[in-house]
């Protein structure tokens, strides 16, 4: 039987205590970003790595501890590079979650769409090597790769995700964007393929409800080489081949069930 479609003012009575604690984190967000604005004095490329431990590490902190306390599980991690830079990292998307996963577990800036930046956690990243772009602009697209490029190579490596947005609902995968890849291999810089789970559970998307303590798994592989490859195109494919492998492995080490209905 079809359940009634509740009021806006039934779903906010519903959800007023997660509606509070957004509001309570974004609060905290806003103070933790104030303190830390004097770092926008400190030239591109020189600030990045004292930037993400003023930044990310304490935002990441109080977001696990005050709001969401995920159970976090990192399969691979000796793949993980040490070096801050010299890399490209390519995940999986499900929600905004991922932020604080990525954030924990790897330790390094994205390639962020412009929205994120106009918020305290996304100023903060921008601070600490993440490139932002306009996903509506083809030009502005083509700077944000040159930027998150010369970013790895110089002094913080870059996550990106290829889907470009969040993944189908029922758990499938979009079909990724390979140019960063593409270039990567142009650029000599190893990518490093990640998978993960569970973060749609946490939050389906960006939006209502929050579910606190869930299980969260990543999966890194090793470093995919460019030397190892005739071709830009051939390099991106294997890359992604990996990305879709880790992202299996990530799923069968959590229970079965929504939203999780078909494969990658």
């Amino acid at each position: 039987m079809e359940q009634p479609q509740l009021s806006l003012g039934a779903r906010l009575r519903r959800h007023w205590p997660q509606l509070f604690g957004v509001a309570a984190m974004l609060g905290v967000a806003s103070a933790h970003f104030l303190s830390i604005s004097w770092l926008f004095a400190v030239p591109r490329h020189r600030r990045e790595h004292v930037a993400f431990r003023l930044c990310c590490d304490p935002w990441a902190w109080y977001t696990r501890k005050l709001f969401l306390r995920p159970h976090i599980r990192v399969i691979g991690d000796e793949h993980l590079p040490p070096a801050w830079n010299g890399y490209l990292y390519v995940s999986n998307h499900e929600s905004l979650v991922d932020i604080l996963l990525l954030t924990t577990t790897v330790r390094r800036g994205f390639l962020m769409k412009r929205s994120v930046l106009y918020s305290p956690m996304g100023l903060g990243t921008y601070l600490s090597g993440s490139v932002s772009l306009d996903r509506s602009s083809q030009r502005d697209r083509a700077r944000a790769l040159r930027e998150a490029l010369d970013m790895a190579r110089r002094t913080m490596s870059v996550i990106v995700f290829p889907e470009g947005t969040y993944g189908h609902a029922d758990g499938r995968l979009r079909k990724p964007h390979l140019n960063m890849m593409r270039h990567a291999w142009s650029a000599g810089l190893p990518v490093v393929p990640l998978g993960h789970a569970g973060c749609r559970r946490a939050v389906d998307g960006q939006s209502l409800p929050i579910r606190r303590g869930t299980e969260l798994v990543l999966v890194v592989r090793p470093a995919v080489e460019p030397k190892d490859h005739a071709d830009a195109t051939s390099f991106a494919q294997a890359c992604w081949r990996e990305v879709v492998a880790a992202v299996r492995e990530a799923r069968a080490q959590i229970p079965p069930g929504p939203p999780y209905l078909a494969g990658p």
